[in-house]
């Protein structure tokens, strides 16, 4: 889910968020501006209605819930997601089952971890070896590919986007997860 889009104080229901209307208020902030700043600090993002599907209340409830459903919900929502092959629900269900693999268990719980040096300053890279496999976790944060050497039967097991293997190196584009069995 996104953030939802709070247009007045009275969508929100955290007091902290009522705290910090009033002391934008106080400082002479417009409304725009406070619900600005609310909108980017507000914790009531987490206390939305779940969005199930498109229909009205998007299918939480059949009566309004006791907070603003979020504006994507005819377009954002888990009836859509679970359609959508590439969806985020999809890849984190994926992610749960390689993670629970009998055959990647291991190494995934008890494994030894290594990390890898960061190439860019915005890459999280590191080995889980565990005693049957050893398995590499890349997710480049950076604005440029990222390239790492792998031996030459590695595959790679799950992909948030369109990593390769390519010369005995994965090559992880900008914004991309993936898991390497080495």
């Amino acid at each position: 889910m996104l953030n939802t889009k709070f247009d007045n104080i009275d969508e929100l229901d955290d007091c902290q968020s009522k705290d910090q209307y009033q002391m934008c208020q106080e400082q002479g902030l417009s409304e725009t501006v406070t619900m600005q700043v609310l909108n980017d600090q507000a914790r009531d993002h987490g206390r939305v209605p779940m969005l199930w599907d498109d229909s009205e209340y998007a299918g939480f409830s059949t009566v309004k819930p006791w907070m603003k459903v979020n504006q994507d919900y005819k377009t954002v929502n888990v009836a859509s997601e679970q359609k959508d092959p590439n969806s985020v629900l999809n890849y984190y269900k994926t992610l749960i089952k390689l993670r629970k693999d009998p055959k990647y268990i291991e190494a995934f719980t008890y494994g030894e971890f290594v990390a890898l040096e960061d190439p860019n300053d915005h890459t999280i890279a590191y080995l889980r070896k565990g005693k049957e496999h050893t398995l590499m976790v890349v997710a480049n944060f950076g604005a440029a590919p990222v390239k790492f050497d792998v031996n030459e039967n590695s595959q790679i097991l799950l992909c948030s986007d369109k990593a390769t293997i390519e010369n005995k190196q994965v090559i992880v584009p900008e914004g991309t997860a993936v898991i390497v069995l080495l």
